[in-house]
């Protein structure tokens, strides 16, 4: 639905440059009652464009380009363990430590259950990760700033951290006049997208990447059959792709990062499982919740307009073709992710530290599935101007929307009356596996009045309608992942 500039019989265009940068921009208000410098910032939007005849008065070009770079650095903070914390040290901490081994009460009236002064001997923190992180400063350095909370971890350290964005799209457009009655055009549009990290605040830190090229083009026909009926005919083709990936700016862990802390089983992407320290302290890996989806529509729409007397009479139809073929790791991720929430001591951290843990969980790295549907919409409405001051919009739209279905039957679902499992194509299932819905009427009414008052400055509108939509395309919502 995007509008585009048409050429001319002139030769018209432009070049632009957009500069922002941190010498130009203001500190934010809690930033500098913090005492905390502005973040770098290099940041540029530039591009032109280029229109004119191909023939005099028959065929026209346009073009343009418009590129963005956008590098964003400066501090960043993190919540480390103090050293003491790392040896088991834990008489800062305001509740009381339970030790899971012994037997008793751990409460201010009875301590006989607690870690004496709240101190884990280090013969008892036998957590592998814990160990590796502690043992490697270049991983998972010192704090260097005072903290503060009540631990006095809350930003303790301070670094510093960068990312990018980087994207540039351009379009070309062709319109020719085939002859009085006839206008052709066509459009055609590119873009790259790419964002990510530079650097991280601590090396053990990952974070997220977005790769996300778009392709599309479309070609639109306008027939004036007389004075009084207009056809308009389109056809369009959009291919979208998203890859959203976890990233390792440190690069000190590698395919091998869970290895190093001591973490057991295989990785297929570098970084480490996320490990959740709690206690307010930073996390550190991450589990990579890793996606690739890539859209193909087809669509092809006509449009008809009719003028008559007081009438001005729409109808038409669109068809959509959808194409889905896609990845994601699940709420999991990739590398997985270990959680400690301090339901044997009393303390997310001294869990962590004696390694019990209260869950855990890991997606994989798979091939994508493929979603497919096809979407019909056919439309009618009148704008009926009643009088000169009153104008109602009477409409009414139905749409049927198939039931998406998977290109190889790799889905279930369950029978919730009997607990069965439901395959798609099997034992008289359909691919779907639900039914589809074909009472998708829509309508709408609308009207615009200008009362004779205020000499005609004043303009009332109304409207009402009913629109369905799709619920459930999430993808933990679908049914290759969750029946």
């Amino acid at each position: 639905n995007m509008a585009l500039k048409s050429g001319t019989n002139s030769f018209h265009g432009n070049v632009f440059e957009f500069l922002r940068n941190e010498k130009l921009d203001a500190n934010a208000f809690f930033s500098n009652r913090s005492g905390v410098k502005k973040r770098a910032l290099r940041y540029n939007i530039f591009g032109g464009t280029l229109g004119g005849p191909i023939v005099r008065n028959k065929h026209f070009f346009f073009l343009d380009y418009q590129g963005t770079r956008q590098i964003s650095s400066g501090p960043a903070t993190a919540s480390l363990a103090l050293p003491d914390y790392r040896a088991g040290n834990l008489s800062r901490f305001p509740q009381f430590i339970r030790d899971p081994q012994a037997t008793g009460n751990c409460s201010s009236a009875d301590r006989a259950a607690c870690f004496p002064n709240n101190v884990i001997p280090q013969s008892r923190i036998v957590n592998p990760a814990a160990r590796a992180l502690f043992a490697d400063q270049r991983l998972y350095p010192l704090p260097n700033n005072v903290g503060t909370g009540a631990i006095g971890v809350t930003n303790n350290y301070i670094s510093s951290s960068s990312t990018f964005l980087f994207n540039d799209q351009a379009d070309a457009k062709i319109d020719s006049r085939l002859s009085d009655k006839d206008n052709v055009s066509g459009r055609f549009t590119i873009a790259r997208y790419r964002s990510g990290p530079k650097t991280v605040a601590v090396p053990i830190f990952l974070a997220g990447g977005t790769d996300a090229p778009t392709t599309g083009g479309v070609i639109n026909w306008t027939r004036v059959i007389n004075p009084t009926i207009v056809n308009e005919a389109r056809i369009g083709y959009n291919r979208a792709f998203i890859s959203n990936v976890t990233l390792d700016p440190a690069g000190l862990l590698g395919k091998d990062g869970n290895q190093k802390l001591g973490i057991a089983g295989g990785q297929v992407i570098a970084g480490a499982s996320s490990i959740a320290l709690g206690d307010g302290m930073s996390g550190v890996g991450s589990g990579a919740s890793d996606s690739d989806t890539v859209d193909n529509t087809f669509q092809y729409g006509d449009n008809l307009t009719i003028q008559r007397n007081r009438h001005t009479f729409k109808m038409g139809f669109q068809l959509l073709r959808y194409q889905q073929n896609r990845f994601y790791a699940g709420n999991n991720g990739v590398l997985g992710l270990f959680r400690f929430t301090g339901d044997y001591t009393g303390s997310a951290y001294a869990d962590f530290l004696l390694s019990l843990m209260r869950s855990k969980g890991r997606g994989d790295l798979t091939g994508k599935w493929g979603h497919r549907q096809s979407r019909v919409g056919i439309f009618f409405q009148d704008d009926y101007k009643l009088r000169p001051n009153l104008t109602l919009n009477l409409g009414l739209r139905w749409e049927y929307t198939q039931p998406v279905y998977e290109v190889a039957d790799r889905q279930s679902n369950v029978d919730l009356i009997n607990g069965r499992q439901l395959v798609a194509g099997k034992d008289g299932n359909s691919r779907a596996l639900y039914a589809a819905y074909g009472r998708q009427f829509m309508p709408r009414i609308g009207l615009a009045w200008t009362p004779p008052v205020m000499n005609n400055r004043l303009v009332v509108r109304a409207g009402y309608g009913i629109t369905s939509y799709m619920e459930g395309t999430g993808a933990t919502l679908r049914l290759p992942l969750t029946p």
